[in-house]
């Protein structure tokens, strides 16, 4: 999917209309019939938000969820994660 539109919402809407694949089992996302390569935490971010379509995700519950409950960092490590997840979906 090509579009003019980059900010976080108007991504995660082409990704919950199919713009691109994602497969849980194998841990493998596609965009088109190339492969991105993401690293395991990148595809456990793009999934969480890809199983929560139309739910405002705060970083809190995505560092719960997504990072462990022991995690100590700066909560601004999910922009930097999320950001670099969805470069590479977009291409």
């Amino acid at each position: 999917m090509l579009t003019a539109r980059d900010g976080m919402c108007d991504r995660v809407q082409g990704l919950d209309v199919g713009a691109d694949d994602l497969d849980p089992a194998t841990k493998v996302v596609s965009r088109g019939d190339q492969t991105v390569g993401l690293t395991p935490k990148e595809f456990s971010l793009l999934e969480y938000f890809m199983r929560h379509p139309g739910e405002v995700l705060t970083r809190t519950r995505l560092l719960e969820h997504v990072w462990d409950f022991a995690f100590e960092g700066d909560s601004n490590v999910v922009d930097v994660y999320a950001d670099e997840s969805f470069a590479q979906v977009a291409g």
